[in-house]
């Protein structure tokens, strides 16, 4: 799904018109290279996640979440890099900001290179925290 609409935007809309678009998305979206280091992040990113996208561009988000919240993360993209394979999951997230874990439903999706090598990982987050604390 990621790939197509990957493609069809792409085709249309010049780098800045992209990165605008993806900017104007109200849904968390990032974009992650093929060693987990973050590329892009909009707005409603850096909002949920609680860090501005020039504090975590390059960098795989251990200095920002605890260490098992990490490796969970590092984790899930290599099952999605790996399996090729859309993948939707649930996560908490640690957010410094609000002084608490929130829960995330991640949904990724593995893009490659000519060569069938893992380029980009296109995801997008959307916080569940308030659900499930009401399904209890």
């Amino acid at each position: 799904m990621f790939n197509r609409i990957k493609t069809e935007i792409g085709n249309a809309a010049p780098d800045g018109e992209l990165h605008a678009l993806i900017a104007a998305m109200p849904a968390a979206l990032f974009i992650k290279d093929a060693q987990s280091r973050v590329l892009l992040m909009n707005p409603a990113c850096e909002a949920l996640w609680g860090i501005p996208f020039e504090a975590m561009r390059g960098n795989d988000g251990a200095a920002f979440f605890p260490a098992e919240q990490t490796a969970y993360f590092l984790k899930h993209d290599r099952i999605a890099f790996d399996s090729g394979e859309y993948t939707v999951y649930e996560e908490d997230l640690w957010h410094a900001g609000l002084g608490e874990n929130r829960r995330l439903e991640t949904h990724k999706q593995a893009t490659y290179d000519e060569q069938g090598q893992p380029k980009m990982l296109i995801a997008m987050c959307v916080d569940i925290t308030d659900r499930k604390r009401t399904e209890g």
